[in-house]
């Protein structure tokens, strides 16, 4: 029966992950996102493994510095989900204190690695997709009257969806050719911004406003500082549209002209029949 332990524990391992997010964010707005702000943000599930535990490990990778996310085993404390920099490193930037779920994702709760006396209790560790769920408009309009009117004009006007980015849509547009974008950094002032780069670390405009579309935004702040009520973002309605008589369905333009060749054959079917009916009349007159 011993050669059943490999077997188990393969299966206890693919569990495990199969359960757990492909990615999870980290978002605090209390000490820790004062002060491990660097930390928090977007997590990808690795392939990288650690002894004795059977736990995923998240990676968030930049330029200069890299972070994880993983389960401490060790004999020393602490012990359970940490976040840290390298793995099973002594030093850590944020620990949780919670050793039971096999999944990060849901955990509320964090003590910065250089107290922990004091929980941040707006700590907390959610699933992520990059997926869009919910589909928002192709063109929106930006426009304000206050103060991003008369500092930052550059950011207003027509924005054309391009892409997607943090599983909300990515537009690009305006006086000077910037970014309208979700910024989902864990702290400050995560929401719709607009900047000349989709960096989370610079913004001429923020709007605090975590609705999945943009144009719900009714308020915004010059460069996240004073608030400007008048910034609205509208969704534009297509010039091409063609009006309709409410009466009449419409129909997709594609399948207009299969539909005229039907109403067409409709027609010349009638006809025929009409004139093999006047022939037969006139046969049976004879």
């Amino acid at each position: 029966m011993r050669w059943f332990l490999p077997l188990i524990i393969l299966l206890k391992e693919s569990q495990c992950e199969n359960e757990c997010c492909p990615q999870i964010f980290l978002q605090s707005s209390g000490e820790l996102g004062e002060t491990q702000s660097a930390v928090l943000g977007i997590y990808t599930i690795t392939k990288q493994k650690l002894a004795n535990t059977p736990h995923p490990v998240y990676a968030k990778l930049g330029e200069e510095s890299s972070f994880h996310v993983y389960y401490r085993n060790k004999e020393n404390d602490p012990k359970g989900w940490i976040v840290g920099g390298q793995l099973l490193e002594d030093s850590f930037y944020i620990m949780t204190g919670q050793a039971e779920p096999n999944c990060p994702a849901g955990i509320v709760g964090g003590k910065s690695g250089g107290n922990l006396t004091q929980v941040d209790t707006s700590f907390s560790i959610e699933c992520h997709t990059d997926q869009v769920k919910v589909s928002c408009c192709e063109n929106v309009n930006v426009s304000a009257d206050v103060a991003i009117k008369e500092n930052q004009g550059g950011s207003l006007g027509e924005y054309k969806q391009v892409g997607d980015l943090n599983g909300h849509p990515l537009y690009k547009g305006g006086y000077m050719d910037g970014y309208l974008f979700y910024r989902k950094a864990g702290s400050g002032p995560d929401g719709w911004v607009i900047s000349t780069k989709t960096d989370e670390n610079m913004f001429m405009v923020t709007t605090r406003a975590k609705e999945f579309c943009p144009d719900t935004v009714s308020a915004g702040y010059d460069r996240n500082i004073e608030l400007d009520d008048s910034l609205s973002i509208v969704c534009m309605v297509s010039t091409e549209a063609v009006l309709q008589d409410p009466g009449v369905p419409a129909l997709p333009s594609e399948n207009k002209e299969a539909e005229a060749l039907r109403t067409n054959t409709a027609v010349l079917n009638m006809v025929s029949l009409r004139i093999i009916c006047v022939l037969y009349l006139w046969v049976v007159n004879q």
